[in-house]
C-alpha cells in the first residue's frame, strides 16, 4: 500500500509557500485578496495532495482519504506558514507588530470611523498582536485551513482519482 506522506509533505510546503506570498497583498487591507490569501493556499494543497499521490502510485482515491489527505496537508501547510511569515517579520520582510497596528489604526481612519470605534477596534488589534493573539489566531488558521483543504482535497479525490477507491483502504500516514 503507498503511503502518502511524500505527497502530503510536498503539498504543504507548497500551501505554505503560496500563503506566505499572498500574505503581501492581502496585508493592503482588500478584503479580496484576504479572503483568497486565507482559502487558496488551502484549496491548492488539497487538490494537489491527491493530484501528487494519484499520479505517483497510480491509485484512485475515495473522498474521504481525499478529503482526509487535503485536511492534513493543508494544517501543516497552516503551521508552516505562520513559522515562515514570523521568520519574516523577524528579518524585517514583513512589517513588525507595530507596524501593523499602526496600519490598522490609519484603516479605520480611512474607512471614517469615529474615535470610539477605532480604540474599540484597536482593543481586538491590539489583542491579536499579543503572544496570546498570535497563538489563538494560528489555531484558528489551522482549522479553517484543515475545512477548506478537506474541500480541495474532496475536489482532487474527484477529479484525479474519479472517486472510486482502488487502494482498498484508507492507508495509514
Amino acid at each position: 500500500m503507498p503511503n502518502p506522506r511524500q505527497s502530503i509533505i510536498m503539498g504543504a510546503v507548497v500551501t505554505a509557500l503560496v500563503g506566505v506570498l499572498l500574505a503581501f497583498p492581502a496585508q493592503s487591507g482588500n478584503p479580496v485578496f484576504g479572503f483568497v490569501a486565507c482559502c487558496l493556499p488551502a484549496i491548492i494543497g488539497g487538490l494537489l495532495v491527491t493530484w501528487h499521490y494519484t499520479n505517483t502510485y497510480g491509485v484512485s482515491l475515495n473522498l474521504g482519504s481525499g478529503a482526509k489527505y487535503g485536511a492534513i496537508t493543508a494544517a501543516l501547510g497552516a503551521v508552516g506558514g505562520a513559522v515562515l511569515q514570523l521568520l519574516l517579520t523577524a528579518v524585517n520582510v514583513f512589517p513588525s507588530t507595530a507596524e501593523r497596528i499602526e496600519m490598522q489604526r490609519e484603516r479605520m481612519l480611512e474607512q471614517g470611523m469615529t474615535e470610539a470605534q477605532i480604540d474599540q477596534g484597536m482593543q481586538m488589534v491590539e489583542f491579536f498582536s499579543g503572544a496570546g493573539g498570535q497563538v489563538l489566531s494560528i489555531v484558528i488558521g489551522v482549522v479553517v485551513f484543515a475545512l477548506i483543504g478537506a474541500l480541495g482535497g474532496l475536489i482532487g479525490a474527484k477529479a484525479f482519482g474519479g472517486g472510486k477507491d482502488t487502494t482498498a483502504a484508507s492507508p495509514e500516514i
